[in-house]
């Protein structure tokens, strides 16, 4: 009875035993996938983190790039907004240059025709003094010579026109001088004689 009844106390704890070990084993394979899996997601987490960060790096590069591109495309419209401008600018210039050398010549032609008006006004009132002198001296010789001018009856084609004057000289007496002069078509000849 005492036999069988350690046989049967070995028996359960050795069945403890076994049992208690293999809930152990059990746990600790539980805690090895545990450990297993934390470190699994940690590398996840990490790699996941590193991805991230990746990709993060990949966006700030794309941004920067695209920052860079606008720049580029911007300097570019600048660019050609500026070579535009310089052309439209030259354009300017030299139709600036142009007004001016035409402001220059129409000065220019204004004060020659002022130069030209001046003269012409100078010259008439020269010529204004010219014909008043010579008509006094004509009347002066018309009344100091006695000058008659007769036009005569027509020969022909021919016209025929007289002049009669004194000849002034003081130290003798008064001599009348008279000539006619014939106007024709071809020729202009006169005829003197002395009275």
């Amino acid at each position: 009875m005492n036999a069988t009844a350690g046989s049967t106390i070995e028996e359960y704890e050795a069945k403890s035993n076994r049992i208690s070990e293999a809930i152990k084993n059990y746990f600790e394979t539980q805690r090895q996938n545990s450990i297993e899996k934390v470190k699994t997601i940690k590398r996840y987490s990490e790699d996941s983190a590193h991805n991230e960060k990746l990709m993060l790096d990949e966006i700030e590069k794309t941004k920067l790039n695209v920052k860079e591109y606008e720049k580029k495309l911007a300097d570019a419209k600048d660019a050609s907004i500026l070579e535009r401008r310089e052309t439209l600018k030259q354009q300017f210039e030299i139709r600036e240059s142009q007004l001016e050398r035409y402001k220059e010549r129409r000065d220019q032609l204004k004060e020659m025709l002022l130069r030209k008006k001046a003269e012409m006004k100078n010259s008439m009132e020269e010529m204004e003094r010219e014909k008043e002198n010579a008509s006094i001296e004509m009347q002066s010789y018309v009344l100091h010579t006695g000058l008659r001018i007769e036009p005569l009856l027509e020969d022909g084609d021919t016209d025929r026109i007289k002049f009669s004057f004194y000849r002034l000289n003081l130290v003798r007496p008064k001599e009348t001088y008279s000539f006619v002069l014939h106007i024709s078509e071809t020729r202009i000849y006169s005829e003197c004689d002395v009275y």
